[in-house]
Parts: C-alpha cells; sequence; structure tokens
C-alpha cells in the first residue's frame, strides 16, 4: 500500500521537496504529455501522475486535481505489486 496524494495544484513543487528529503527517483507527467484527457488548456500543466520510488522501498504517489474533480478529503492509497492474483 503506498499513499497517493491528491492537491489543486502544486504537486511538482511538493514531490520535488520529498524528493530531497527522502531521495530516490521521481517521474512526474503532466495532463499535457498524456493528450490532454479534455481538460481545459489553462489546466494542461498540471500534473496528471508522479511518483517517488526510494532505494529504501519508499514510494510516493500525487496528482493535481482537475477543477471539474473533488479533491479527497482523506486521501487514497493505491495497491501496488507484481503477483496479480
Amino acid at each position: 500500500l503506498n499513499p497517493y496524494l491528491n492537491f489543486r495544484d502544486g504537486t511538482r513543487e511538493v514531490m520535488t521537496f520529498y524528493a530531497s528529503v527522502f531521495g530516490g527517483e521521481l517521474t512526474l507527467s503532466t495532463f499535457a504529455e498524456t493528450g490532454g484527457m479534455g481538460l481545459d488548456e489553462a489546466e494542461q500543466h498540471k500534473v496528471m501522475h508522479s511518483q517517488i520510488v526510494t532505494d529504501a522501498g519508499l514510494t510516493l504517489m500525487a496528482a493535481d486535481v482537475p477543477s471539474a474533480m473533488e479533491v479527497s478529503a482523506n486521501g487514497t492509497i493505491s495497491l501496488s505489486g507484481d503477483d496479480e492474483a
């Protein structure tokens, strides 16, 4: 189980900060880089998905939530693994 943080905006800055604290590799993709997903041009710069993976096994993910969607007040988690069964 990995935490998945959601923000209205600012994910790039938050994840860059966390990468400086925890180390590891940070990957980011924006809505524009993935075809836009039908969002208004003003939101194309937002982070659709980001992830930090550290050598210690920490995985932290985050995204900017478009204005047409609700931001979860409770946060979310991601269940990840190699064994589909």
